[in-house]
């Protein structure tokens, strides 16, 4: 079968008079009836109908793109290999292209990679990337696709966060008892010098809290300090003051008596982390009536009992972080579970249009990057080897 892809170039002339000929089957004669003539040497009449003309301009520009590709499918190995380090936390972004990645990654978008007009590698938010390669009707399905996984990363990322928090309260109480006990070695440094001011803290043996700032971080509070303190009704808040205000100094004279005392006694023993509480479930015997001596004469009861309790993962995790804040992240359908997977273990990705016009995703690696890249349709101007290969079948 005869492939002919520019009926113009003379390459095509001479096959078809290659066909029609039933000349000499020998090398010259063929050379002789794919270039058209018997008047220019065998070498002159391939590089013609490889060329179309001037054959050898033609496949020194071949070779030149050749090369040009080449180069530029090697910058996109060495983006995909760089993309992998960033992902697998080896390397730190650099460039604004690694930045825009990285920002991608951790955020759950699809981004596009690609090398500009000045050869420089640059990286966009897909939201934001020029969508011209596509028709208008798969340009509004990827639009759509967007949406949707934009709504699904939001929730993927905020369930990942609170799990997130949920792990640094889990483990600050016993990271504070390990270093205050010479278990492990203390940090130099840490955000809000939580360690430092909790193991200090402990060596006092006073009660503090343990809790999250604004942006998820730990911290430590003295507890006479602590806002919660003034969700209490003011009889119960004084009580739960003077009795925060006073352990420290009960234990360390030894003077402990009360059952919450004595449980805090233990703790700042054990150089566990702790706090008082009013359990407003329990009643209490409280002084109401003193005696000239100052010694209590009479007591009335009253809603609410001082104890002391461990700052485990579970007494110092607020309510609200208990549960993921989204029990469905909105994975409905096939591809929208494929990205998902992808997000969940920060992988880079794009979205793209398979062969059926489908929407399907793309993990970011060297072969996705390139074949992303190549134009959908080439104008040749000359036969490619593929094409002058089929010329002879």
């Amino acid at each position: 079968m005869v492939n002919i892809i520019n009926p113009s170039v003379s390459a095509a002339m001479g096959a078809s008079s290659l066909m029609r000929s039933s000349s000499s089957s020998s090398s010259s004669s063929l050379f002789d009836s794919i270039s058209g003539t018997r008047q220019r040497s065998s070498a002159t009449a391939l590089f013609n109908a490889l060329g179309g003309g001037n054959g050898q301009t033609s496949i020194e520009t071949i070779l030149n793109k050749q090369k040009v590709d080449s180069a530029r499918n090697s910058m996109y190995y060495n983006a995909a290999e760089r993309i992998g380090y960033i992902q697998e936390g080896k390397l730190e972004p650099t460039s604004d292209w690694e930045k825009i990645v990285g920002y991608a990654m951790n955020k759950g978008q699809p981004t596009v990679v690609f090398i500009d007009e000045q050869g420089q590698m640059q990286a966009q938010l897909q939201t934001e990337a020029d969508l011209s390669k596509y028709n208008s009707g798969q340009v509004r399905a990827l639009l759509e696709t967007m949406v949707a996984v934009d709504e699904m990363a939001q929730k993927i990322k905020a369930n990942e966060t609170n799990q997130e928090w949920l792990d640094n309260l889990a483990g600050a109480g016993t990271d504070l008892s390990l270093v205050a006990n010479y278990v492990i070695s203390p940090q130099t440094t840490t955000p809000n010098n939580w360690e430092q001011q909790g193991v200090l803290y402990l060596s006092n043996g006073q009660p503090f809290k343990i809790s999250l700032d604004a942006e998820g971080k730990l911290q430590v509070t003295d507890q006479m300090f602590d806002p919660g303190l003034l969700d209490l009704p003011d009889s119960q808040r004084g009580r739960l003051m003077d009795a925060i205000g006073s352990i420290t100094a009960t234990i360390q004279a030894g003077t402990q008596s009360e059952e919450w005392e004595l449980a805090a006694a233990n703790y700042a023993a054990a150089k566990t982390p702790y706090y008082l509480e009013m359990d407003m479930n329990q009643v209490s015997m409280v002084p109401d009536t003193y005696n000239g001596d100052g010694s209590v004469a009479t007591y009335r009861m009253e809603q609410g009992k001082i104890v002391a309790k461990e700052s485990t993962a579970e007494n110092i995790t607020p309510e609200f972080l208990k549960t993921p804040p989204y029990t469905d992240i909105g994975d409905s359908t096939e591809l929208l579970k494929q990205v998902a997977e992808l997000i969940k273990d920060k992988k880079p990705y794009f979205l793209d249009i398979d062969p059926t016009g489908a929407v399907v995703v793309k993990e970011i690696n060297a072969q996705s990057l390139i074949k992303y890249n190549t134009p959908v349709e080439r104008k040749l101007d000359a036969l490619g080897v593929g094409s002058v290969l089929s010329l002879f079948a």
